[in-house]
């Protein structure tokens, strides 16, 4: 929260409002995908979809009756439910995953909005990265999957604990960092909050 108060702050990483006509995005308080509001701050996720497991594969709202949505979500990948408790403890109220949010049986919606995936992911008040695991399954690391232990270890009364890893080079090695999709995903957004095994890194156009 102090990341991204400072940046609202302080710099001019300005969010663009014009997104493309009918965005659906999630009501993480109510579970259900509607409409965006006017002008209102949402979050977007950045991932690796991998091959769907058998537990979520087809589970998409598309295919159900409006009102069985939240439990689809509930339902929903590790990393979706994981992106939800995020904007939750951030005190934040929508986000939009590209799985959920584009209409995957209306074909024309669909192109139009695949077309303006940049002004989706520029006007999102910051994204949510996940540069850890290989699909949608591996969830985001400090949510559903513990990270990686920082190595310590303790000579007589002194404590000496590791630097983590350069977040960087660990973003440069992940999955994430291979698609063309999600180069254009992180390219576009003005602020970036990105998960790895070992800790979480912040970024922005300014900073």
């Amino acid at each position: 929260q102090e990341w991204l108060h400072f940046c609202h702050k302080k710099h001019s990483c300005a969010m663009r409002y014009s997104r493309p006509a009918k965005l659906k995005i999630i009501d993480c308080k109510t579970m259900e995908i509607v409409t965006a509001p006017p002008n209102c701050n949402y979050f977007a996720l950045s991932y690796v979809w991998g091959k769907p497991s058998a537990a979520t594969e087809g589970l998409t709202p598309s295919l159900l009756e409006p009102h069985s949505t939240p439990e689809v979500l509930r339902n929903a990948a590790p990393v979706v439910r994981d992106a939800i408790q995020i904007v939750k403890n951030l005190g934040k109220r929508y986000l939009w995953v590209d799985k959920y949010c584009i209409p995957q049986e209306d074909a024309e919606m669909k192109t139009k909005q695949i077309k303006q995936m940049d002004l989706i992911y520029e006007g999102a008040y910051c994204t949510i990265v996940v540069a850890a695991g290989e699909n949608d399954a591996y969830g985001i690391p400090g949510l559903s999957r513990p990270r990686l232990v920082q190595p310590s270890c303790s000579i007589g009364n002194t404590e000496y604990v590791s630097t983590l890893p350069d977040p960087q080079m660990e973003i440069r090695r992940s999955v994430w960092m291979t698609r063309a999709w999600t180069y254009q995903e992180a390219f576009c957004s003005a602020r970036r909050l990105i998960f790895t095994d070992h800790q979480v890194y912040f970024e922005c156009k300014t900073m």
